[in-house]
């Protein structure tokens, strides 16, 4: 696998999902434009990956296996400050985000996937300013 940037139009985006259907619904909109996108379903392989590729923004679903997308999250921001993050999750969860995550994008399922790489597109032009 090329490097992170390198991809299509030299964007990247992880996406950490516990369900298959939910990556590939947001790999398939992705794909659209061009975007190449990496999956992980665990917390530490969300971590690993985003590190290894670079990614220019990770989608974190706030259920995922052997963590949550909060200390996810956390933990990714620990290690890159700068980093682009958006949450997913239900309104139930989404009522449970720590205040040290509050300015992190949040959509409630079901997603609406359009505006979720809209908002994955702004974030994205904000970092490279």
């Amino acid at each position: 696998m090329a490097g992170g940037r390198e991809f299509m139009n030299g964007t990247t985006i992880l996406v950490a999902a516990k369900k298959f259907y939910n990556r590939m619904k947001i790999k398939k909109i992705a794909g659209i434009r061009k975007w190449e996108v990496i999956e992980a379903t665990s917390g530490s392989e969300a971590i690993s990956k985003f590190k290894e590729s670079k990614a220019s923004i990770a989608i974190l679903e706030v259920e995922l296996q052997g963590s949550n997308g909060f200390e996810t999250a956390v933990l990714l921001l620990q290690g890159n400050p700068d980093a682009k993050i958006v949450l997913c999750g239900t309104p139930q969860e989404h009522g449970k985000v720590p205040p040290s995550l509050k300015e992190l994008p949040f959509f409630e399922e079901p997603v609406a996937l359009e505006r979720l790489l809209d908002t994955c597109a702004q974030l994205m032009r904000i970092k490279m300013r």
